[in-house]
């Protein structure tokens, strides 16, 4: 994984976190769901699946950031999705604008009964 994008994800966390229902298959429509929102630029509804991402307008600028770095984001393969009471761990494979391509490793919890992004990209 090319060293930008880590450093841009690093960058996107330390100010976030996406939402979904239950279960194993709605942790990975929360993350497709939020990469629509990323991939249109519409980083508003990108916090929407997100929690504990901090300052609102920290975020916001994290996502332009990631986007202005990395371009689009396409989504390759789900890999392990584990779930525990109300936290959820999935590995994604990821290609970015310049077609590298790599596993994320991301953390989600359920708030209300959605599936939500937060914590650390590993």
């Amino acid at each position: 994984m090319k060293r930008l994008l880590v450093i841009a994800i690093c960058v996107l966390v330390a100010a976030l976190g996406a939402a979904c229902e239950d279960g194993g298959g709605d942790v990975e429509n929360t993350m497709k769901d939020w990469l629509v929102a990323y991939n249109a630029g519409d980083y508003e509804k990108c916090l929407t699946y997100m929690t504990d991402y901090g300052n609102h307008d920290t975020a916001i600028s994290a996502l332009e950031y990631m986007k202005g770095s990395l371009g689009d984001l396409t989504l390759i393969n789900v890999g392990d999705v584990k779930i525990q009471d109300s936290t959820a761990t999935a590995t994604f494979t990821l290609k970015d604008g310049s077609g590298e391509e790599g596993p994320e490793t991301i953390q989600f919890k359920k708030e209300n009964g959605s599936w939500k992004m937060y914590g650390a990209w590993q």
